[in-house]
């Protein structure tokens, strides 16, 4: 069930990943985002966060779903593959570095604690089924 064919989706990641990926996942080259390329970076980040959510958490255009009363399973989070969620945090990693201006920090730190709390609604789906 933890195998490379059943990780978080792929086909809409950002292609910074895609590229840190394919390079091995390691930290040289250094990965940079410029503030030119920000504005597509956070748009791909959306689509890609919103591909990898449970039917029931999905939001269309927003990046972020709903919070709060968790309405099922965690679907393909639960099962990260290879890559799974360490490429969330490479990706928020890029993110937060690249940060210039306060509307960039806003959409971050929503980014962040959504996160969080998926993060944390995986962490008791997996204690509750020990």
């Amino acid at each position: 069930i933890r195998g490379p064919k059943t990780g978080i989706p792929t086909k809409l990641r950002p292609a910074l990943l895609s590229k840190w990926v394919g390079n091995g996942r390691t930290r040289s080259p250094r990965l940079v985002l410029s503030d030119r390329d920000m504005p597509q970076f956070i748009e791909s980040w959306k689509l890609w966060w919103n591909d990898m959510q449970p039917e029931w958490r999905k939001k269309q255009g927003t990046g972020v779903g709903d919070k709060g009363e968790v309405k099922g399973k965690w679907g393909c989070v639960t099962r990260p593959g290879i890559n799974g969620l360490l490429s969330v945090v490479a990706v928020m990693s890029w993110w937060g570095t690249a940060m210039v201006r306060d509307n960039d920090k806003d959409a971050f730190v929503r980014v962040v604690e959504d996160v969080r709390w998926l993060m944390e609604g995986v962490l008791k789906e997996l204690q509750d089924t020990e």
